[in-house]
């Protein structure tokens, strides 16, 4: 086993219950998506909590789309250029950036922060519409301000969901 998987990984848990959602996590995931599940144990922020099994899907090196050790502009690069059905990883990257920010200031991810500071750069060089990058209705704002703006959140989030944005998520409808 790598190292990089026995370290420690930052996120939200969700609790699943519609009984058609883990099929359908199932196929986007690991057979479109080229991932892998593995059962780990989620340790929540607040210590009080007992920590408990959760379901995560992770990139290999097997996956066709796996960069690995790539430079951060290339990086970069493959995230200012690709989507999918779920929507632009531009959106993905930066609301990650965003939970990272507000949920765990105290953890510094610099491969992550580098990786937005990349995008946020290559945004303005071609002046992409974040609107359209991030899925909303501002499709006609072209250029976004030099720092990262903080991100929609919900601010009657539930103890595990954190500050989930408000709008629905694409990929599952909810």
């Amino acid at each position: 086993m790598s190292v990089w998987l026995q370290s420690a990984v930052w996120g939200r848990a969700f609790l699943v219950k519609d009984s058609s959602a883990l099929p359908y996590l199932d196929t986007r995931e690991c057979q479109l998506g080229g991932y892998v599940t593995r059962t780990v144990t989620f340790q929540p922020l607040d210590s009080s909590l007992r920590p408990f099994q959760a379901l995560l899907y992770l990139a290999t090196p097997s996956n066709h789309l796996w960069l690995g050790e790539a430079p951060e502009q290339e990086i970069a690069a493959q995230i200012l250029t690709s989507s999918g059905p779920t929507g632009h990883n531009v959106e993905y990257l930066l609301r990650l950036a965003d939970f990272m920010r507000v949920e765990v200031p105290g953890v510094e991810d610099d491969h992550l922060f580098a990786l937005e500071d990349l995008v946020w750069k290559g945004i303005r060089e071609r002046n992409l519409s974040i609107g359209r990058l991030m899925g909303g209705p501002a499709a006609n704002q072209r250029v976004p301000p030099p720092a990262s703006p903080p991100l929609p959140t919900n601010q009657n989030a539930d103890r595990f969901a954190g500050r989930v944005p408000s709008k629905k998520l694409r990929c599952l409808g909810i």
